[in-house]
């Protein structure tokens, strides 16, 4: 484990846990802290020590976030670092973008592979609010009884609360069949609006947030498309983390896909939805993780097993 002589020159003031975290550049690393403890700050100085220990070009690094201004700001800050410390290298091939974003690519060049037509577009959540809007009495139906679904009483808090549990129907990969089988009234009757929703989903060639990640989670899940993608990609890192990732992980969900010496870097921080499951199964994230902790006045974490039973400690 070692740091560049530029990095220690400039910046000096790294704590004992920040160090560890940039000076690792073998194996997968998971960083959980708290807010303001240098989390990004740590990520953007590993980058900077891949590159200046030639570990990887440039091209050969992959690095998310979950909106866009956190993106350009993550590559600002890269830049800036860059200049302080006298790294030359050509920073325009490094790979810096949204979860969303790296999806969206993915989907792109392997669209042919998929049920997605030509030109499919992708909704945000205004875009997937108006959708069901505009196809409410196909998605939705008509009020029974004063109510839709069962649930609500106007059109406009039943198309907020649909959104909700279609996402969450999606990521979380649920069967809709099993719920309109279920025997519930609203159980049933969500199961059945979201099957009509992805439907119509499909029947115009877009897609939302959720099932975007849903379709790269399938892509990824054949071992030849994974190893396609992540050819050429030495490290991934991924800035803002979630920890509802590491409990599906720790209940089994990729534990087969295991590769101890995949570098891989991880800031947890904020809730998304499953995206990391895909990026996960892309470079076969190993399940016996590394942690890196930085919490202050925080449980200690020796394993994921103990993550996962307080992943509620370290929320930033």
């Amino acid at each position: 484990m070692t740091i560049a002589a530029p990095i220690l020159d400039k910046f000096g003031a790294m704590n004992k846990s920040q160090r560890a975290i940039v000076a690792n550049t073998e194996g997968p690393l998971l960083v959980i802290a708290g807010p303001g403890s240098g989390k990004t700050f740590s990520l953007v100085l590993r980058t900077l020590n891949l590159l200046l220990l030639k570990k990887p070009e440039p091209r050969d690094l992959v690095i998310c976030t979950f909106t866009e201004k956190a993106a350009f700001e993550l590559r600002d800050r890269i830049s800036a670092a860059a200049r302080k410390v006298g790294y030359s290298g050509d920073l325009t091939e490094l790979r810096v973008s949204t979860i969303h974003s790296l999806c969206h690519g993915l989907l792109a060049i392997h669209r042919h592979r998929t049920v997605l037509g030509n030109n499919f577009e992708t909704l945000d959540e205004l875009t997937q609010l108006l959708f069901i809007f505009d196809n409410f009495d196909e998605i939705i139906g008509p009020d029974n009884g004063g109510t839709y679904l069962t649930q609500w009483k106007t059109k406009w808090t039943a198309i907020k609360g649909a959104q909700s549990y279609f996402d969450k129907i999606t990521e979380e990969l649920i069967d809709p069949d099993k719920l309109v089988s279920s025997g519930r009234p609203f159980v049933s009757a969500i199961g059945g609006a979201y099957k009509r929703y992805a439907a119509t989903l499909l029947g115009n060639n877009r897609l939302d947030f959720a099932h975007q990640e849903k379709l790269v989670f399938e892509l990824l899940s054949d071992r030849a498309i994974s190893d396609s993608i992540s050819t050429g990609v030495k490290y991934l890192m991924v800035d803002e983390y979630q920890d509802s990732f590491i409990r599906l992980l720790y209940d089994g969900g990729i534990n087969e896909y295991e590769d101890p010496d995949q570098p891989f870097h991880c800031v947890l921080n904020r809730r998304d939805s499953f995206a990391l499951i895909s990026l996960a199964l892309a470079f076969r994230f190993w399940a016996e993780t590394s942690l890196a902790k930085t919490c202050q006045s925080r449980p200690s974490f020796s394993d994921v097993r103990g993550l996962c039973q307080h992943r509620n400690a370290c929320r930033g």
